[in-house]
């Protein structure tokens, strides 16, 4: 009695799988129609074949560039820093830049290592690495004008930006502060990415 009941049962359900697995099953109601014919339609993509070119329909991802403060350093008389972190203040012949008097009777600014563009006085937030493109770099010394000077020159007034270049191309803009110490910020370049 046991077996024809399990025998019963199973052709019950062996039935059932049957029946349920149509050819071509049609969809139930209007709207799973039109849902249908939607999903039919839609487009495939190198990236959806097997073994097709993996590019996607999708944008692509944008970078977006700001400068970063970095650090306000005082820089002591005659002493020199490096324009990397730590921004370690160093001997005047060992830095980057140095702040001294090496040419006449007035307090420079001297770059050692890299090449330097004077920008004046401007909002670091405008400076862009198209417009560093077009500036010329060199390397030498950015003077300030001696005290009560009316015809010299102030090439370091408060505010002025210089944009210094390294071996690899990258930028760091340095913006002073004031001069009687001479304070600094400085601000890398950074990239990031918008998703």
């Amino acid at each position: 009695m046991k077996n024809i009941t399990l025998l019963f049962a199973y052709i019950i359900l062996s039935s059932s799988l049957i029946c349920c697995n149509e050819s071509n099953p049609e969809p139930e109601s209007a709207a799973r129609q039109e849902y249908a014919v939607d999903a039919s339609s839609v487009p495939v993509t190198a990236a959806m074949q097997i073994g097709g070119d993996p590019t996607t329909d999708r944008p692509p991802l944008r970078t977006k560039f700001e400068w970063k403060f970095m650090k306000t350093v005082t820089l002591p008389y005659q002493k020199a820093m490096k324009l990397t972190a730590p921004f370690a203040i160093v001997n005047e012949t060992v830095g980057d830049i140095s702040w001294g008097n090496y040419v006449g009777c007035y307090t420079e600014l001297k770059g050692w290592t890299m090449p330097f563009a004077e920008l004046g006085i401007v909002d670091v937030a405008t400076v862009t690495p198209e417009f560093l493109k077009t500036q010329q770099y060199f390397k030498g010394c950015v003077s300030t004008a001696p005290a009560n000077s009316t015809f010299w020159k102030n090439h370091l007034p408060n505010g002025a930006v210089l944009a210094y270049k390294n071996s690899q191309g990258k930028n760091t803009l340095v913006v002073v502060k004031s001069t009687f110490p001479l304070v600094l910020d400085i601000y890398f370049e950074h990239y990031y990415t918008l998703y």
